[in-house]
């Protein structure tokens, strides 16, 4: 029997992570509670919406291929079902000269991307001064 490789790496992509929302990822999603011990995700779903008028912070690590990425997009589904607005990004980011004013940029043009349909845009005629009194 011979293995059609292309065929196999073209089902097999470790680097992208599972979308839980969708339905074709989430039936390759596995389960690691009864490994970790832990109800991880639904954990700091919990700690993040206990806290919804407050700030919270939380520290969400592992290796490279471990499923982090998979477990912030099943985070992300249990927040947005309790009606948070969650943005996820990925920054490409020069690790070797990283600041912090890199990171902040980064994150502000993902915002700007994920809700530039809410902010007001200015009429094409008539100046500011009609549309902040329309």
């Amino acid at each position: 029997m011979s293995i059609d490789l292309i065929a196999l790496y073209n089902v097999c992509t470790p680097d992208a992570a599972l979308d839980v929302a969708n339905e074709t990822d989430r039936q390759y999603y596995i389960d690691f509670t009864p490994v970790r011990g832990a109800q991880v995700v639904e954990d700091i779903c919990q700690k993040i919406s206990f806290k919804r008028n407050k700030r919270t912070c939380q520290l969400f690590t592992g290796h490279m291929g471990c499923g982090k990425s998979t477990e912030l997009s099943k985070l992300r589904l249990g927040l947005e079902e309790q009606g948070f607005a969650v943005v996820l990004f990925q920054p490409e980011l020069n690790m070797g000269n990283l600041e912090v004013m890199d990171i902040l940029a980064a994150v502000g043009v993902r915002l700007n991307e994920e809700f530039e349909d809410l902010i007001p845009k200015p009429p094409s005629q008539g100046g500011f001064k009609d549309f902040y009194e329309a």
